[in-house]
């Protein structure tokens, strides 16, 4: 996961790494199953990242 980031450069300056949108949902949906009480805002987080990139590679894992 973290071999698959990518720098980016924020502030004009400092280069982070980002993590592929995939390996973010992979995270949230963890997360939730960790603790029950966060459910509704990581589910929300994960519908929004689906949404708003579609070319995700969720493989057979979803049909929108």
């Amino acid at each position: 996961m973290v071999a698959r980031a990518e720098a980016h450069t924020v502030l004009g300056a400092e280069t982070v790494p980002v993590l592929q949108a995939e390996d973010v949902i992979g995270l949230k949906v963890q997360a939730s199953s960790n603790d029950p009480r966060r459910v509704a805002l990581d589910m929300a987080d994960v519908e929004r990242l689906i949404v708003s990139r579609p070319g995700l590679d969720l493989g057979d894992h979803f049909r929108l």
